[in-house]
């Protein structure tokens, strides 16, 4: 185990950052957390414990709120005190990194856990330069803490060890009673010093030594009351006397006005010592005490039985008055509250608990809430109230990075709604995951829902509403309808109800037509901070519909909350989803600036997939730019395998870099991978993978694969781009080069393209290509020009580099009176053997080649050479040859260059 813990502060083991150590009280984690930190200092590593949290936050220790310690002052962010934490630890590990130790993480008050599971996943995603091991006893590890770090159990001692420990103890017993003792620790060291005669008697012993009234002042402690002055007023005879016995039994630690156990044995031995009543007449007697009334409200709910519909009442409202750091409080109030309420209320109660959750990233505490909720359902429940269970449950699946999980409870959800209000709450959070996971069961059953009965616009909602649908990794803007032919106008349009906004992201995945753009288009920017998370799901839908300015119009507000670390979980993905309009636009600096908040955003702590679809999306950006080794590494981090949409992505990205460097057979095959008819982001790649297969000589299947795109779309609404994009790839595949360049010219010279500079610009060299193959050089330098200066604007430094490589290559004097000269020895051979009438097959068995290299090299050396077809490569090559006679010089092309025999 020690081997474990070790590999924590191992700099070769950079996989292991933080580990949670778990067991009964007494079996040994504080020394082994000791030993841990020892060891760290050894190693010349800064070390924080945990404890020092108010000078690490600025905030002091307080009783003003139920069951918490930490007083952050009124009206403090959440966020803002996690962003706060994040910051002084990365201030104190300076250029290396901080070692964090935290002892009984079970045991901490809900702001101070609240903050350590922040910190914890930060550490697991390396959001800050830190390394941790967290203690807490088995049975009450949080499980928020459990599902996020892995568990190293500390075992019990074994037969021998026990006997060893024993051993060494003064007076320890033989015979019968030895195994007894034995038997009765089971392996707990703590339990073997504490059981065995002698100096240092086991807790029940001291316990029993003390005076009654010192015994009931422990049991006040042990109902959460630590301040003496609250005590003394509960029981009058609590005096500094009265604790006197219990700290020379080093049961408790009496200090600053305060009363802590040295032990949670200490507690349990207190609770089993005073009774099984007494804890109850504690919590009555400090509620009747109390001044602060949350805490006398708390301690009246840790007593209360059975149902309590009135005191629900109380704990609900007083949740709704607490907010900012009080959050997880307000959590932990709702959560008392539904056990209290009839069984009617509970559901509603514990959505409205589980929301308070997820609203500030506590996404696992949340999940485990909606679980229970959905349990407390009974039948005959609203269908409204069934679907916002569905919706926020489906919602935090999709948060945690359990799409198809989520896409699951949806179909069922969607099966059993109803009414048009049901319907409605289940597709505004179904959009995301079907749209993510592109064409399927969710995408059929949502579309089939949505087209069935259009909704009117949704009823109130009982208990919590329904998450908004998150635009973090909605589809890059759809365009404006531009130059082909529009739409028809939708039949009885004026009869038609208007579109309810809560369905319109869901229709702009599964049925887009020109009545969802227009109510998209119409939608005003958030006036309201209440707004904000509605519209920006709203700017999810301007994406899909291709409408990038208008995206980042209605998504601008909640990216900049999120940058600002005012965001909370409701719409902490449209940085996302603005970012891939600013992707398309060209923005990329700006996508990134949107981007690396939502990586340091407490609030996503627990949000894998916002925090993996934030490095997709980076390294797609890296890759444009031409880092394939940066996008490598952080690919290894996203969160986009098993997720169409963003599969898409990544390939035409990942196809375009290969592109770049001349590679297009890899460009082809990466394009290839993920052209599965799934998702119609596939019509992004058309233009891309019809242009690898011209240039590696597979031209039939670049018009095979435009034919199956034309079919596939056929009928269907579409976006101006994705008119357009159809349009290229047709021009593209197209084999005369100069009927290319004239269907591909004007679409490069659209309005509707040049909204997408790096699109366009990589378009622009295909056109290039296919002017200097018809013979139009200069018009063919100028596109070049005007791409290389997009690509040197963007930073987009593979594409810039493969620019200047082709304006390098002009018709000099030398290679206008030898064409072929600049060819490699190589190239030379394989131009004479094409000349010859041999296929791509035929010369590839000769030259040890694959076909598809051979198509390449001579889809590069047509335009080279100024020749588009076998023919003329065979009249240049015999002109060349009877020119090169006549002057008595040159390269013999129908010899090999490596002195062998033809």
């Amino acid at each position: 185990m020690w081997a474990e813990l070790s590999a924590i502060l191992d700099p070769s083991r950079p996989e292991t950052t933080i580990a949670l150590l778990t067991g009964p009280a007494g079996i040994g984690k504080t020394a082994l957390l000791s030993a841990f930190t020892g060891e760290a200092v050894r190693r010349g590593l800064p070390t924080i414990r945990y404890g020092d949290l108010s000078s690490l936050v600025g905030v002091k220790h307080s009783d003003s709120e139920p069951g918490a310690a930490l007083d952050p002052g009124p009206g403090t962010d959440p966020l803002a005190l996690r962003a706060a934490l994040f910051a002084e630890v990365t201030r104190r590990a300076g250029d290396r990194l901080v070692v964090l130790v935290a002892d009984d993480a079970d045991r901490l008050d809900p702001c101070a856990a609240d903050l350590l599971t922040a910190l914890a996943a930060a550490i697991v995603w390396r959001q800050v330069p830190a390394l941790a091991l967290v203690t807490a006893r088995t049975d009450r590890a949080p499980a928020d803490l459990a599902d996020l770090i892995p568990a190293i159990p500390v075992p019990p001692l074994t037969d021998r060890e026990a006997e060893r420990l024993l051993d060494r103890l003064p007076g320890a017993p033989r015979g019968t009673a030895r195994v007894g003792l034995l038997r009765r620790a089971a392996g707990n060291p703590l339990a073997l010093r504490e059981f065995a005669p002698g100096p240092s008697h086991d807790y029940d012993q001291r316990i029993r030594a003390l005076p009654a009234l010192t015994l009931r002042a422990l049991t006040l402690v042990a109902a959460g009351e630590p301040d003496l002055s609250v005590i003394a007023r509960a029981d009058p005879a609590a005096t500094l006397a009265a604790w006197q016995p219990a700290e020379e039994a080093g049961l408790v630690v009496v200090a600053g006005g305060t009363a802590r156990f040295t032990h949670p044995l200490a507690e349990q031995a207190v609770l089993a010592a005073a009774g099984p009543g007494a804890l109850h007449h504690a919590h009555q007697d400090l509620a009747a005490v109390t001044t602060d009334p949350h805490r006398a409200l708390w301690h009246r709910a840790a007593v209360a039985t059975g149902t309590d519909p009135e005191l629900a009442a109380e704990l609900i409202a007083a949740a709704g008055r607490l907010g900012g750091t009080a959050a997880t409080t307000a959590v932990s109030l709702l959560d008392r509250a539904a056990a209290l309420s009839p069984a009617s209320r509970r559901a509603a109660v514990l959505l409205e608990a589980a929301g308070r959750a997820g609203a500030v990233g506590r996404m696992a505490w949340a999940a485990e809430i909606v679980d229970r909720a959905r349990a407390a359902l009974l039948p005959g429940t609203p269908a409204q109230l069934t679907a916002t269970v569905a919706a926020l449950s489906s919602w935090l699946l999709t948060m945690r990075g359990r799409v198809h999980e989520a896409a699951n409870v949806l179909v069922a959800a969607l099966h059993a709604a109803d009414d048009r209000a049901t319907v409605t709450t289940v597709a505004a959070t179904a959009g995301l995951p079907a749209f993510l996971l592109g064409e399927g069961p969710l995408t059929d059953v949502l579309r089939a829902a949505l087209t069935a009965a259009p909704a009117p616009r949704a009823a109130a909602t009982p208990g919590p509403p329904a998450p908004e649908p998150h635009a973090a990794t909605t589809p890059a803007p759809p365009e404006p309808h531009a130059a082909t032919t529009p739409a028809p106008p939708e039949p009885h349009a004026a009869a038609t109800p208007p579109l309810d906004p809560a369905s319109l992201y869901p229709l702009a995945v599964v049925a887009p037509d020109e009545r969802v753009r227009a109510a998209v288009l119409d939608i005003p920017a958030p006036a309201e901070p209440a707004q904000i998370g509605p519209v920006s799901a709203i700017g999810g839908a301007a994406l899909l519909l291709d409408e990038p300015e208008h995206a980042l119009r209605l998504l601008e507000p909640a990216a900049t909350a999120v940058a600002r670390g005012a965001a909370t979980g409701v719409f902490l993905s449209a940085p996302g989803g603005a970012c891939w309009a600013l992707i398309d636009l060209g923005r990329w600096v700006e996508g990134e600036q949107l981007l690396v908040p939502v990586l340091s955003s407490p609030v996503s702590a627990e949000a894998v997939s916002v925090r993996g679809w934030a490095y997709t999306q980076l390294a797609v950006i890296a890759l444009h730019r031409g880092h394939r080794d940066q996008a490598a590494d952080l690919l290894r981090r996203s969160e986009h395998e098993g997720l169409p949409a963003l599969a898409v992505r990544v390939r035409q990205a990942q196809a375009q870099a290969a592109a770049a460097a001349g590679d297009h057979e890899s460009a082809y095959r990466l394009l290839s991978d993920v052209l599965t008819g799934t998702h119609f982001w596939e019509l992004l790649l058309l233009p891309d993978v019809v242009a690898a297969a011209m240039h590696i000589g597979l031209g039939e299947q670049a018009a095979t694969r435009c034919a199956h795109v034309r079919d596939r779309f056929a009928g269907r609404w579409l976006t101006a781009r994705q008119r357009t994009l159809i349009a290229a790839g047709d021009a593209l595949a197209d084999p005369d080069p100069a009927a290319a360049a004239d269907r591909l010219a004007p679409l490069v010279d659209a309005a509707e393209t040049r909204r997408r500079p790096f699109e366009r610009a990589v378009l622009a060299v295909e056109l290039a290509d296919r002017w200097r193959r018809s013979a139009r050089a200069r018009r063919a330098t100028e596109m070049l020009v005007d791409a290389l200066d997009t690509f040197e604007r963007l930073g987009a430094s593979g594409w810039a580099a493969r620019v200047r490589a082709d304006l390098r290559t002009p018709a000099t004097a030398a290679t206008a009176a030898d064409p072929f000269a600049a060819l490699s020895a190589q190239q030379q051979q394989i131009a004479r053997l094409a000349a010859e009438g041999l296929t791509n097959r035929e010369i590839a068995a000769r030259l040890f080649l694959s076909p598809r290299t051979v198509a390449s090299h001579l889809y590069r050396m047509f335009p080279q050479l100024g020749v588009s077809n076998r023919t003329q490569l065979a009249d240049l090559l015999s002109s060349h040859l009877t020119d090169d006679r006549a002057a008595g010089g040159g390269q013999d092309l129908t010899r090999p260059t490596d002195g062998r025999a033809p």
